[in-house]
C-alpha cells in the first residue's frame, strides 16, 4: 500500500497461483472485498505461479531468477519487473528487463489485468 496525501493505493501481486485464471479470480475477489470494506480499489500488478524451483532456490540461498531463469516463477517475476519499472525512454528497457533477458532469453508471461 502506498500513501500520498489523502489518497491511498493498494497494489496486489498474487503469489503461488496455479495458473493465470486462478490469479485473476483471487485478485477479483480481493478487489471486491477491498472496495466494499475499505473503499479502495486494488491495482493488479500480476502474479507469480506456484513453482517447485522457488523452495529449491531458498534451500540453495540463490535467486530463482538467477539459478533457474526459465522457471515459471522467474518468467512471472520478469513480467512483474516490466509492470513495476517500465522502460523510461523509447528503446531503453528497465534494468530488470535487460538483466532478465540477458540471463535467460526466456519470454515472461503477460500480467493479469
Amino acid at each position: 500500500q502506498e500513501r500520498s496525501g489523502a489518497g491511498a493505493r493498494v497494489r496486489l501481486v498474487v503469489n503461488q497461483a496455479s495458473d493465470r485464471a486462478q490469479a485473476s479470480r483471487v485478485a477479483g475477489r480481493l478487489g471486491e472485498v477491498s472496495g466494499r470494506l475499505l473503499g479502495l480499489p486494488i491495482e493488479r500488478l500480476g502474479y507469480v505461479l506456484h513453482d517447485l524451483q522457488v523452495p529449491e532456490a531458498v534451500r540453495q540461498r540463490r535467486l530463482v531468477c538467477e539459478g533457474w531463469p526459465r522457471a515459471a516463477a522467474s518468467r512471472c517475476l520478469a513480467a512483474l519487473s516490466r509492470q513495476i519499472a517500465p522502460a523510461r525512454a523509447k528503446g531503453q528497457g528497465s534494468f530488470f528487463r535487460r538483466w532478465f533477458s540477458l540471463r535467460s532469453g526466456a519470454k515472461a508471461p503477460e500480467p493479469v489485468r
